[in-house]
């Protein structure tokens, strides 16, 4: 499972740093579509920015990111988040200019979960991997006796083959000579 820590300073200023590291993790995965990414990067920064506005100047806002090749989650530990769990939980008035990023966490994310552990409130973010297709490279060959055995394969063949996983199989055909 791929992992990443980090705690900063509870300060908007470090919103910026904290979202180009999670970019910069998500493409390191090499398996998050950009479409993918974003959503993850709009859910983060919301609940980042819950947990630094919440928190007072002097303490400090930890999250993390995980991958286990079927979901990411993000999770951010907020110190101080003044309100409960059960508050947390209320929807926002639409409305109100702020107070939204839970309702957009829970708009994105395929799993939202809040943990209360004594004054801590975790907020941990999942959304479920998409499957993409598999790149497979063939070696380039000269098939030598075409009348013994024809492959579905053109010769000098150096072409990246995308393969669907979920997409039905072609049937095969073995032709030999007699």
């Amino acid at each position: 499972m791929a992992t990443h820590r980090r705690t900063i300073e509870a300060n908007l200023q470090e919103l910026s740093a904290s979202r180009s590291d999670l970019t910069d993790w998500l493409e390191s995965l090499g398996c998050v579509s950009s479409a993918r990414a974003f959503e993850i990067a709009l859910v983060f920064g919301e609940l980042l920015t819950n947990a630094i506005e919440a928190s007072n100047p002097s303490q400090t806002v930890d999250y993390r990111f995980h991958c286990d090749h079927a979901k990411i989650g993000v999770r951010v530990v907020n110190p101080n988040p003044g309100t409960s769990v059960v508050e947390l939980q209320s929807m926002p008035d639409p409305l109100n200019e702020s107070g939204r990023g839970l309702a957009l966490a829970q708009e994105y994310a395929d799993r939202l979960n809040l943990i209360e552990l004594g004054s801590d409130v975790d907020i941990e973010a999942l959304f479920k991997l998409e499957a993409q297709p598999i790149t497979i490279r063939r070696p380039a060959f000269q098939m030598s006796s075409p009348s013994v055995t024809e492959a579905a394969a053109e010769p000098d063949s150096t072409a990246d083959d995308v393969i669907d996983l979920d997409a039905p199989a072609p049937a095969l055909r073995l032709v030999t000579s007699h």
